[in-house]
């Protein structure tokens, strides 16, 4: 047996075991004119969208009415020189960004309209917009709570879910619950970041690289634990720096990373322009249709809901982490900041 796959062996019980309770399903049935059709409702995807919802509408559409004022923010239109915090608005967003890029967007997108249809696509852009609600709600609770250890010191920033859990419920007379809840965040956010923050990642890039290489005739063939050394020593030299060092290779590489995306974007476009008024027809029609029944209807929502989710992380927590370190004195501005990392 190779490493790799005792590897597997020994984590694929345990990913079973959290998969059954977090993305516990509800299966829902449909009669239809082909036959009873069954979609089975993930209560998370339920849980986020109505978070997304809620803010979005609460909230008055903030995400939508201040768009142009997120980006003055973001391009330092309101530079604040003396203000607490380690990294820049930009530098903030763009940390989170590479962890978002690509985690989803691009296979996601394929995996969405193979399991929904055409109209999958549709919803995972309006998840996205309502995901911008959930983003701007979560950073902007990060700052505004965030933690300063050394007192003297106003880069030392600590900040995320666990603080602004606690803050709140604190201030609502449930200090236990609060902590509890902190508690509890920071314990999934460990098992998150392993498996969802960087286990994807590097078997996405491995198998990459791999099929470069020749695939099963390949030097990494069944070597993915070598790559995986190795690139962790990689991204060890960038994170041991702390999050100015992160932000800065962060700010020079999402850049790049998104517009080679848009770019390779265009060209697909390009080569199929006969296509595209036949694409955009098939997927509003898809999103609205209700030809194939309320199965497939619903199908089709969940599952660009759950791409979209996959892909931006809003309502997650993990975007607050990070942009609560930003430069800033006004939670707002870094809060419309991050939502603008949830666009579709």
């Amino acid at each position: 047996m190779s490493l790799d796959k005792a590897i597997d062996d020994i984590f694929k019980p345990i990913a079973d075991f959290f998969e059954t309770i977090i993305f516990f399903n509800v299966p829902l049935h449909f009669a239809g004119e082909a036959g009873d059709v069954t979609v089975n409702l993930p209560l998370i995807v339920v849980w986020l969208a109505a978070a997304g919802l809620f803010f979005t509408v609460y909230l008055n559409f903030l995400n939508i009415r201040f768009f142009k004022h997120a980006f003055d923010c973001l391009t330092n239109k309101y530079h604040e020189p003396n203000a607490k915090g380690q990294i820049s608005n930009f530098d903030s967003l763009a940390a989170c960004l590479s962890a978002t890029i690509g985690l989803g967007n691009i296979a996601g997108v394929a995996v969405a309209v193979t399991i929904g249809g055409p109209g999958a696509a549709f919803w995972m852009g309006v998840m996205g917009i309502l995901g911008m609600g959930s983003k701007f709600a979560e950073v902007m609770l990060g700052v505004k709570y965030r933690h300063f250890p050394t007192k003297d010191d106003p880069t030392d920033v600590a900040g995320g879910p666990m603080y602004f859990l606690k803050a709140g419920f604190e201030k609502k007379g449930m200090r236990p619950l609060g902590i509890f809840l902190a508690g509890m965040f920071a314990l999934c956010c460990i098992g998150g970041a392993i498996g969802g923050g960087n286990m994807f990642q590097a078997n996405q890039v491995y198998g990459q690289i791999l099929y470069a290489t020749g695939g099963e005739s390949s030097f990494l063939y069944e070597k993915g634990w070598l790559f995986g050394v190795v690139l962790a020593v990689l991204a060890g030299a960038v994170t041991l720096g702390g999050v100015k060092t992160i932000a800065k290779v962060a700010a020079k590489l999402t850049p790049s990373m998104a517009l080679l995306y848009i770019a390779a974007g265009l060209v697909v476009l390009a080569v199929n322009y006969q296509n595209i008024p036949a694409a955009l027809g098939s997927i509003f029609e898809g999103a609205w249709s209700i030809d194939a029944g309320w199965g497939g209807f619903i199908g089709a929502m969940i599952a660009g809901f759950k791409r979209a989710l996959f892909a931006n992380e809003a309502g997650i927590g993990t975007a607050a982490i990070i942009q609560s370190s930003a430069k800033t004195d006004y939670p707002v501005r870094q809060g419309l900041v991050g939502g603008a990392g949830a666009i579709p």
